[in-house]
């Protein structure tokens, strides 16, 4: 169970190392108006101390914590790197990488939204976006592209539809 926990704590440090780099190109997304600096943003999500022995509880959510007598405990303050860990599912089919996981997990944490929200950043779904297109812009776009927008439009107001309408 040792090694276990140790290389736990290896997985862990390598998140933490990639939750820091995700801050950063956060960062840079806004590099243009810099009201805030990735540091600003490692207190959301960079909160493991990389010291605490964790294991998960039985249902796989629980984050517990070890002590030196091999006691565990629930801990109330979520370790956002373990959360990280306890969602990733690796599939070879999927392109999906542990670091691109990182970084995806990192841009919708929810305080960092709230956080980018104070300056006005509002963090919105390509559905979203798509959603506000006006036809005026969709006239300036080559016809290929057109069609492209339109399709996604139409798998948009079908998906609504679906989770929408009572079962």
């Amino acid at each position: 169970m040792e090694r276990s926990i140790e290389a736990g704590l290896c997985l862990r440090c390598y998140v933490s190392d990639s939750i820091l780099n995700a801050c950063r190109k956060i960062d840079n997304l806004f590099a243009g108006q810099k009201c805030f600096t990735y540091q600003d943003l490692l207190p959301f999500t960079l909160n493991d101390d990389g010291e605490t022995l964790m294991l998960l509880g039985d249902d796989d959510k629980t984050q517990l914590a070890l002590d030196e007598n091999g006691e565990t405990r629930a801990v109330e303050y979520k370790f956002f790197s373990l959360k990280i860990l306890q969602t990733f599912k690796p599939d070879p089919s999927n392109a999906l990488s542990l670091k691109n996981w990182v970084y995806l997990q990192t841009k919708q944490n929810n305080e960092i939204k709230n956080f980018l929200a104070e300056f006005g950043f509002k963090n919105l779904s390509d559905w979203a976006l798509l959603n506000r297109a006006k036809q005026t812009q969709l006239d300036r776009l080559l016809e290929r592209d057109r069609r492209i927008v339109e399709a996604f439009h139409g798998v948009y107001r079908r998906d609504r539809r679906k989770t929408s309408s009572p079962l």
